[in-house]
């Protein structure tokens, strides 16, 4: 377990009851979306992707040590101040790591700003062939793209499934449901245009047709982003290798994590805690502390 500014990697050996600190000789873990994961094909062999360093990590005794094997670096073109154009490599941000489960040598990492990196020798080097994801032309944040999370088919590994998310409306086209038919070196858009998403789930049916789930997100810095950029509280399923999708939003008791407290008043041992939006919440005062 880890997480964003959380500083440090932690195990369980006890379905969670206890933690440990696993990540003591790793200076400000910064671990974001999907970027930890485990090879399917070497149970207790974990990888994880520093978003702050872009520093890829991996650990072979199940995650009790880990070493850094990489860092996932971009081509790119960089114009100079005098007009000259050089190639450098960009260090880049990895949000969400994917490993093939039938050829565990190959990892694709996606990175804020939507670059997919691909590694066929297990992380030890990363190619980008200029699968962007994506390509809006971003109005204020040249980064608002991150491809969140991969899913590989089941039965055919090199159909895989990304989605991405984003921040500010004026960022367009942005988000959605993307698929690569050749295991993550080229990407088109399958679905949701301008949709920010965080999870996709998928597996093969009896009949052959991929079951899709997607799930939606977006961050919200102010009233006007929360309108204008599609994705909370959205879940879909598609039965037919997303041709058609079944709307689920409506089938969840969905509970506002965002909770705007007015008031709290305590009587005795309990307290009554009143928010925005009808919000009213009954608690032993012992619990607030």
């Amino acid at each position: 377990a880890g997480g964003i500014q959380v500083g440090d990697l932690f195990k369980s050996a006890n379905s969670g009851e206890d933690w440990k600190v696993v990540s003591k000789n790793i200076p400000n873990v910064y671990l974001n979306g999907k970027a930890l994961f485990e090879d399917s094909e070497n149970p207790g062999h974990f990888y994880f992707g520093n978003f702050e360093s872009g520093i890829i990590f991996e650990s072979t005794d199940n995650g009790e040590t880990w070493d850094s094997i990489s860092i996932v670096m971009k081509p790119t073109k960089l114009q100079k101040p005098d007009g000259t154009i050089i190639d450098t490599l960009i260090r880049q941000q990895p949000t969400a790591i994917g490993i093939r489960p039938d050829s565990s040598n190959v990892i694709l990492a996606g990175n804020q700003g939507g670059a997919i990196m691909v590694s066929q020798d297990r992380g030890r080097t990363w190619t980008f062939n200029g699968s962007r994801l994506a390509t809006g032309k971003p109005a204020y944040e040249p980064d608002d793209v991150e491809v969140t999370m991969f899913y590989f088919n089941d039965i055919n590994p090199r159909k895989v499934y990304a989605v991405i998310t984003y921040v500010f409306p004026h960022n367009t086209p942005n988000g959605g449901l993307w698929r690569s038919d050749d295991g993550g070196y080229n990407w088109q858009l399958a679905a949701f245009p301008d949709t920010s998403f965080w999870g996709v789930a998928c597996k093969t049916l009896a009949n052959g047709e991929a079951e899709i789930f997607v799930g939606g997100y977006r961050a919200d810095p102010d009233g006007v982003d929360s309108v204008s950029v599609p994705g909370n509280k959205i879940v879909r399923g598609s039965f037919d290798s997303g041709k058609t999708w079944w709307v689920f939003d409506n089938d969840i008791a969905w509970v506002d994590p965002y909770i705007v407290i007015k008031s709290i008043k305590t009587y005795g041992n309990t307290s009554y805690i009143v928010g925005e939006k009808g919000y009213l919440s009954r608690a032993n005062s012992h619990s607030l502390l």
